[in-house]
């Protein structure tokens, strides 16, 4: 059988144990580190997704560059075939 809850002094008085309060701070310690972390890590995913946007930006240039000069050229091969 579990034993009732039984307040200390200071919960009496209406104030946080000296236990309690280092508990919580604990917790809270915790979370502003993790919080920190998913931060750097979040900092560091979006560096990441810019230069691959960049390069992909550049690959992207390139290749319609190249797929608009094919264009050109059997254009122009067409052309010359029908005269």
């Amino acid at each position: 059988m579990e034993k009732p809850f039984v307040p200390g002094s200071e919960q009496k008085e209406g104030k946080i144990p000296r236990v309690d309060k280092d508990y919580l701070r604990t917790l809270e310690t915790e979370t502003l580190s993790e919080m920190a972390e998913s931060m750097r890590q979040l900092t560091q995913n979006v560096a990441s997704l810019s230069q691959s946007v960049k390069t992909m930006q550049w690959v992207m240039g390139i290749g319609f560059s190249f797929i608009g000069l094919l264009v050109v050229v059997s254009s122009i091969l067409t052309v010359l075939k029908l005269k």
